[in-house]
């Protein structure tokens, strides 16, 4: 009786410790269970907030770039109305302006139309007018520059040269010296008379030119060329020294197919092209085109213009 109650105490030892066992392994089952679970919410729970956060990143950043492209507007509707408000201003100046020029305009024609006005051109046009008078008399001489052999027209200054000044450029203004540097043997006569001044034998001057007790005509190029500092150097660019010695045609009669003699009227019957051709010493540049060919007349054309001599 005794051993069976033994035996039933022991096997219920036995099963309270296997309850047990199970119990406490259940147990650590389910914490472990419990504990992924909460590793799980709580890692979800941290990309909820990181979701959030970048959420709120991407907010923020939408805000700025909307308070930066407001800001932007606001400078371009600040510039529009700067540049809206300069328009105005521009606009503003230029009536002013142009009510100014109309003004001046109206007060420059009331002056030019005046008594006072009219007076003083009208003074200002007989001085130049009268200022070819030989003395108090009733003849009227060009002035012709000494040293180029050029007309001095219009309102050009006319310059004067007296013998001292011309005499200190002898050598310079020489015909010797033009003969050597153009390697001539000599001068015709009538081409070295055409340039020959009384009191000047050895120099290449304009007998045209205009004497007064200051001096000879002379133009304002020429008279700049012809400064004492100067007489070493070449001549000036447009003197007769300088390559221009070109005369002028000479008086020439023939008889006709009657026998009767007549006078060649350079003016009349020459023009400026054959003049220009016919001359032995060009001052202008020049081209000259031929065709022909066996039976045939030789036929051409020719032309001639201005030309810088400094340029060549």
């Amino acid at each position: 009786m005794i051993n069976q109650s033994k035996r039933i105490e022991a096997a219920k030892a036995k099963r309270t410790s296997k309850m047990r066992t199970f119990r406490s392994n259940r147990s650590q089952q389910q914490r472990d269970a419990a504990r992924e679970k909460d590793r799980i919410r709580k890692a979800e729970i941290r990309k909820a907030k990181g979701a959030e956060e970048t959420s709120r990143d991407k907010n923020r950043i939408r805000q700025a770039e909307y308070r930066k492209a407001k800001g932007t507007q606001e400078v371009t509707r600040e510039k529009d109305r700067i540049r809206k408000a300069e328009s105005r201003k521009s606009k503003g100046t230029r009536e002013a302006q142009k009510e100014i020029s109309e003004n001046c305009e109206q007060t420059k024609e009331d002056e030019l139309l005046s008594d006072e006005t009219v007076a003083k051109a009208k003074a200002e046009a007989l001085k130049y007018l009268h200022r070819t008078q030989v003395g108090d008399t009733n003849r009227h001489q060009a002035h012709v520059c000494v040293v180029c052999d050029c007309y001095i027209i219009g309102t050009e200054t006319v310059k004067r040269l007296n013998q001292k000044q011309l005499k200190v450029h002898e050598e310079r203004l020489g015909v010797e010296k033009y003969k050597k540097f153009y390697n001539l043997r000599d001068v015709p006569d009538d081409l070295r008379n055409y340039y020959k001044l009384k009191g000047f034998p050895s120099m290449l001057l304009s007998p045209r030119s205009n004497k007064t007790n200051k001096g000879f005509s002379c133009c304002t190029t020429c008279h700049e060329g012809m400064r004492a500092s100067n007489k070493d150097k070449k001549p000036p660019k447009l003197s007769i020294a300088n390559g221009f010695v070109i005369g002028e045609f000479p008086r020439l009669t023939y008889t006709d197919d009657e026998g009767m003699e007549h006078e060649f009227d350079v003016e009349s019957d020459l023009t400026d092209v054959m003049r220009a051709l016919l001359a032995p010493t060009r001052t202008h540049g020049y081209v000259m085109a031929f065709t022909g060919g066996k039976h045939k007349s030789i036929m051409g054309h020719y032309q001639f213009f201005e030309m810088d001599q400094t340029k060549l």
